[in-house]
């Protein structure tokens, strides 16, 4: 489903963060990306997502291979076939736990409204982001990265805010379902306690991933 092949990124001459990374996942896999900071586990991530651009090399997603020179392609991928769950959650507060998903998807409102269901969020449907605690906002960043079904879901450092205990049942949570529509998984984390609901594991270190087990 992702093949990132030989990915190099530099901000400047003294700066590397990336210096051939390499990485394949199958569809429906789920694959811990572990690694000491400053190892350019997220910079990969930025990269992949074209957040960033990178130097050299070449990304794969479903057999397409992604030409980064087509910002309109690239958005279409972002908006339809990649979810992003970002570190910080990037959620609106003023908007309700529905439009979060309502104003940045194609999907009908059942669809939604299923969705929010899976993750427990039925009940919160009408609330304000601002009003919902911490483990309900992480659930609805889960919803809004997996409500358009992708192909590809990225997590940035999923539980680095949040209860532990609480942040790895709603990791759980999504495990479940991306495997449910065979979506390709990677997660950043530094936290050991994902790591058992993952189908592999790879470390990353110096921009180049080093092991795979």
């Amino acid at each position: 489903m992702l093949k990132i092949d030989n990915i190099y990124k530099s901000f400047s001459k003294d700066s590397h963060p990336l210096q051939g990374a390499s990485l394949h996942i199958k569809k429906g896999e789920v694959v811990a990306l572990m690694g000491p900071s400053g190892s350019g586990k997220s910079t990969l991530l930025n990269c992949i997502t074209a957040i960033e651009d990178f130097d050299k090399g070449n990304v794969t997603l479903n057999g397409e291979d992604i030409d980064y020179s087509n910002k309109k392609r690239v958005c279409l991928l972002r908006k339809n076939e990649i979810g992003i769950i970002f570190q910080q959650f990037l959620l609106l507060e003023h908007l309700t736990v529905f439009e979060q998903l309502f104003f940045t998807s194609n999907k009908s409102k059942q669809s939604i409204v299923n969705c929010l269901k899976q993750l427990n969020l039925d009940n919160e449907i009408d609330k304000k982001i601002e009003y919902c605690s911490g483990g309900q906002q992480q659930r609805v960043a889960i919803a809004r990265a997996l409500v358009k079904k992708p192909k590809l879901l990225l997590a940035d450092e999923p539980t680095a805010n949040l209860d532990a205990s609480l942040a790895i049942k709603s990791l759980q949570l999504m495990i479940q379902i991306a495997k449910e529509n065979e979506t390709a998984v990677l997660i950043v984390t530094h936290d050991t306690r994902i790591t058992p609901l993952c189908d592999r594991i790879v470390y990353m270190s110096d921009g180049v991933i080093k092991d795979d087990i």
